[in-house]
């Protein structure tokens, strides 16, 4: 296995990644905050987050999960799933404060930007990776969210492409995954062969031909980011 980690308090590392990632993305799971905003975990001190919430017209404690339709548009979780009762908009729990409570309720009432905004890669479309890049992370951008953390990316070794007739055909085990480390930007690539057949073969199939790709992109971003 190959791992390696780029840790920089340099900013743009994360949306980067996104733009000049080399290789077929088939699965993850990107999460956006409203002007970077992060909430505080229970216990810490709400106020100066709900002042910053209130001041640039952001609903404080608010999610939304979107995945990608299949037709070229990023929607709402529950459409597709079909269902009539939502997940919950509010990110709060009956044993929170009464004030966390208020100032949720408060900015719904106001309306406002969701704060934070977890959009879906589905399993082995790597066509959601590609309207995400190519489209909706310019849209998000510029309507001021910003890219937080990224989860379980699986990236492709081996993509056989678009072939007429043929089903398009993507296989690996790498995985990249970036968010907070303190005050740092952390971001983490992960490399392992096909587990589908044994390593000899793998190589044999030419399934790895990724890997040199995967490996010259992320020294490219390290040079940049933590030289």
């Amino acid at each position: 296995m190959i791992k390696v980690d780029i840790k920089t308090s340099s900013e743009g590392i994360f949306e980067e990644a996104i733009r000049t990632l080399p290789v077929t993305v088939y699965h993850g799971r990107i999460i956006f905050l409203a002007n970077g905003l992060v909430a505080p975990t229970h216990g810490n001190d709400e106020e100066p987050y709900r002042s910053l919430c209130e001041s640039k017209g952001i609903m404080p404690f608010t999610q939304r999960e979107l995945t990608y339709d299949g037709v070229g548009f990023f929607v709402d979780q529950d459409q597709i799933r079909g269902r009539r009762h939502t997940d919950g908009l509010f990110t709060i729990y009956s044993t929170d404060s009464r004030e966390r409570k208020r100032a949720t309720f408060d900015g719904f009432l106001k309306g406002g930007k969701i704060s934070r905004l977890r959009v879906l890669l589905d399993h082995y479309s790597p066509e959601a990776f590609e309207a995400l890049r190519g489209t909706f992370l310019d849209q998000f951008i510029s309507s001021g969210y910003e890219v937080a953390e990224g989860h379980d990316i699986g990236l492709a070794t081996y993509d056989s492409g678009k072939i007429a007739g043929l089903p398009r055909i993507s296989l690996g085990c790498a995985g990249l995954s970036f968010g907070p480390e303190g005050q740092q930007r952390h971001l983490s690539l992960e490399i392992s062969p096909y587990d589908g057949v044994g390593d000899l073969d793998f190589m044999k199939k030419g399934y790895d031909k990724n890997v040199p790709i995967l490996k010259d992109w992320f020294e490219g971003l390290k040079t940049k980011y933590q030289p």
